[in-house]
């Protein structure tokens, strides 16, 4: 019973849960689940996106609007992120120069696919959730084409 109601919570309704299991349907197909400083390659939208920061008012970040939401492992011995960060859709990049704007600027509102890392937003100047380090490698093929 106890697992039957994990289930309903993490899902959906009772009634709804039930009709999809009866059904052999799930109502969430399950996100694809990165660990957090593992190099990896992810699509997405690149774009600017607004956010209110505090005691500054609307504040401009690049972000990518990922193709389809991720999750992100717990990693208990890392304080920043000792539980999984679930249904990410947007990531606020960093690991950049000022002067790499320019570039991300070539490329935006494009699907572009870049490698780099996830880690948990653990400043005031982090506005998504998980953030994503651009790896080097991907700033500088970027920067030739």
């Amino acid at each position: 019973m106890k697992i039957l109601q994990l289930l309903v919570r993490r899902f959906c309704s009772y009634e709804i849960f039930l009709f999809l299991f009866f059904r052999g349907l799930c109502a969430t197909a399950p996100a694809e689940e990165f660990k957090q400083l593992t190099w990896v390659t992810v699509s997405g939208r690149l774009e600017v996106q607004s956010f209110q920061e505090e005691g500054n008012g609307p504040v401009g970040a690049w972000v990518i609007n990922l193709a389809a939401p991720i999750d992100i492992a717990a990693d208990p011995t890392n304080p920043i992120n000792p539980k999984p960060i679930l249904h990410i859709q947007v990531v606020q990049l960093a690991g950049f120069e000022p002067a790499f704007r320019s570039v991300l600027k070539r490329y935006e509102g494009k699907v572009v696919t870049v490698s780099g890392r996830f880690f948990a937003a653990h400043t005031r100047h982090h506005y998504t959730q998980a953030v994503f380090e651009l790896a080097p490698a991907t700033q500088q093929q970027m920067q030739s084409l």
